[in-house]
C-alpha cells in the first residue's frame, strides 16, 4: 500500500498520534509528510493529542503495556501491581524495569535510584522483586546515572560520556549491580 492510497484523514490522523520527535526524519522523506508538519492545524492537532503525562510502554511477549509514572504497572489479562513509595531524601527518584532469567521464567524487577543528599552525599539504588514484594537497598553505589536509558534483554543500558565513550554502563537485574560493557569496535 502506498500513502496515496490512503484516505486523506488517514494521512492526518496516524502522525498526529505519533510523538513529535519520532516526526522529524519524515520530513525529508516526502513532500506531502513535510507540508502536513508544516501545517497550523496539523501542529494544533498534534499537540492536543500529546502525552500530559510521562508514560512508559513496555513490550512483553508481543504485547504493548503502558505504566504511568505512579508505576501501576499494567500487564493485561495478567495482574495488576501498585507500589508504594517513601522518598524520605527528597528530589526526584528514576525507575527502570527489568528481569532476571531463571528456570521457571522471569522474575521481574525495578530498580530505583536517587541522588541522597545528607553527610555522605551519594546514589541510592534499590531494588524491588515483585515475586518477593520486597525492596533490597545496594551498598556502595558510588556512580552518577545518566537519565536516558534502554533495556534490552532485562537489563538496562545508558551510554555514560562523563566514564568514556567506549563503554556502556549496564544494570543486571540477576546480580543486581553496576558493571561497565565494552563496546566493539
Amino acid at each position: 500500500m502506498m500513502m496515496s492510497d490512503l484516505l486523506p484523514e488517514l494521512i492526518e490522523e496516524i502522525p498526529s498520534r505519533v510523538p513529535a520527535s519520532s516526526l522529524k526524519p519524515l520530513r525529508s522523506s516526502c513532500k506531502r509528510w513535510n507540508t502536513l508538519f508544516k501545517d497550523r492545524r496539523f501542529a494544533e492537532k498534534h499537540f492536543a493529542k500529546a502525552q500530559s503525562n510521562s508514560h512508559v510502554i513496555i513490550l512483553k511477549e508481543f504485547m504493548f503495556c503502558p505504566m504511568n509514572v505512579h508505576l501501576k504497572v499494567v500487564l493485561p489479562s495478567v495482574e495488576f501491581k501498585e507500589l508504594r513509595l517513601e522518598n524520605n531524601y527528597g528530589g526526584y527518584s528514576r525507575f527502570v524495569l527489568g528481569y532476571e532469567n531463571t528456570k521457571s521464567g522471569h522474575t521481574y524487577k525495578i530498580m530505583r535510584y536517587y541522588w541522597k543528599r545528607t553527610e555522605t552525599n551519594g546514589t541510592v539504588v534499590e531494588v524491588y522483586e515483585f515475586g518477593s514484594g520486597s525492596w533490597r537497598v545496594l551498598d556502595d553505589v558510588n556512580l552518577e546515572v545518566p537519565r536516558s536509558c534502554v533495556s534490552i534483554k532485562g537489563n538496562t543500558y545508558w551510554a555514560n560520556l562523563s566514564i568514556t565513550a567506549d563503554f556502556l554502563l549496564c544494570f543486571d537485574f540477576t546480580q543486581e549491580r553496576f558493571m561497565l560493557v565494552q563496546l566493539r569496535r
